[in-house]
């Protein structure tokens, strides 16, 4: 019976008792007896007759195993391979709000000039490459529209006015999300809703430049 959830993982619907039997290479009868025992566990549910899905006992289960695991000492081996076939520093580190943490690390590489972050550093997401990886997953997307639509609030767009385009990285995709403002051709990095209205309300509304923001 151990195939059926492995087999199960990306398919959540419940299935029937010769469907089961169909996973596990088992006869009939015989799943039929194993699903009452694991029905009886709650590590199945039955949903109607001759009807089972996954138990909720798995999950409690898998909690209970997800909370004694120790995400540093699971990486370390990783992060040493890859140390050992680079020869530079490998960081491990979680996003808390805007600041990246850096939580652990392998000896220093064979690189002249480097960074070293300290085990409990932190440091802003938009100056480190780490940070910039956590920055993608937050959706450039979804701030390039709030930047659209504020624009237009502020009667700034138009004929003659300003215009927000999508485009690729222009050469500069170590540098994490970014816009670049013409003609003056400024560039300037952004982590959130914040920086995106204060890019608008300074530079494009008063021509001053961000400096905490300009890359």
């Amino acid at each position: 019976m151990r195939k059926w959830p492995d087999g199960r993982a990306g398919h959540p619907e419940p299935l029937g008792l010769k469907q089961v039997a169909q996973y596990t290479g088992l006869h009939p009868s015989t799943a039929h007896r194993i699903l009452a025992a694991m029905a009886a566990d709650r590590l199945v549910d039955r949903i109607e007759p001759g009807s089972y899905r996954l138990g909720m006992r798995l999950l409690e289960l898998g909690t209970l195993v997800k909370s004694r695991i120790n995400v540093r000492e699971l990486a370390l081996p990783v992060m040493r391979e890859l140390h050992a076939q680079t020869g530079e520093t490998v960081n491990l580190s979680v996003r808390h709000d805007d600041e990246i943490v850096y939580v652990e690390r392998t000896s220093a590489g064979r690189a002249a000039m480097r960074i070293v972050h300290a085990i409990g550093a932190r440091a802003p997401l938009h100056v480190t490459a780490a940070g910039k990886l956590f920055l993608l997953e937050d959706g450039f997307a979804r701030l390039r529209d709030y930047a659209k639509q504020r624009v237009k609030e502020l009667d700034l767009a138009g004929k003659g006015g300003v215009r927000i385009n999508q485009a690729g990285c222009l050469d500069r995709c170590e540098e994490g999300p970014c816009i670049v403002v013409y003609p003056q051709e400024t560039w300037y990095t952004y982590i959130d809703e914040h920086d995106i209205d204060e890019i608008i309300e300074e530079h494009l509304r008063h021509g001053r430049v961000v400096e905490r923001l300009k890359i």
